[in-house]
């Protein structure tokens, strides 16, 4: 069954895009990156409307596309999302204290609450896949091939 907030995303995208819906962004082996610059692309998702899936390794700064509303993102149950702290300079023995807390406030609360239960985020990465992916995410319902990826 397709859901009502699924449906609405689908309505807000063909509306904004001139009769048609942009091709849903596939995300597969995202190692993450800068947090500012993906920040900003969720941003700019999330005024687009356009659907993004994750379909695999997501790690590091890849899983702020968890900030999208559950009808603009979803998880495959292939994907793996792996969280870790914000440092400076990759030196994980300097926690970015301020970038932690922004970071956290991307994610939904079930995934607030997961990490807070694995004990916060810390120098390690702290994976969500499985039974706690899908309590914590929307999971996808994909029956045929995905579209575009990245990277």
């Amino acid at each position: 069954a397709v859901s009502r907030a699924w449906l609405v995303g689908v309505a807000c995208s063909v509306l904004a895009g001139e009769g048609r819906a942009a091709e849903p962004l596939v995300v597969r082996n995202d190692p993450g990156g800068a947090i500012r610059a993906r920040a900003e692309e969720v941003r700019t998702l999330m005024r687009s409307g356009r659907r993004v899936i994750i379909d695999g390794p997501c790690s590091s700064a890849c899983t702020m596309y968890l900030r999208l509303p559950p009808g603009q993102v979803c998880v495959t149950r292939r994907s793996a999302l792996a969280f870790h702290q914000v440092s400076f300079n990759y030196d994980s023995a300097r926690p970015a204290h301020d970038q932690i807390a922004m970071l956290l406030l991307f994610y939904p609360p079930p995934v607030q609450d997961w990490i807070e239960a694995k004990g916060g985020l810390r120098a390690e990465f702290i994976t969500l896949a499985g039974n706690d992916l899908e309590k914590a995410a929307p999971i996808c319902r994909v029956r045929r091939g995905l579209g575009p990826s990245r990277p």
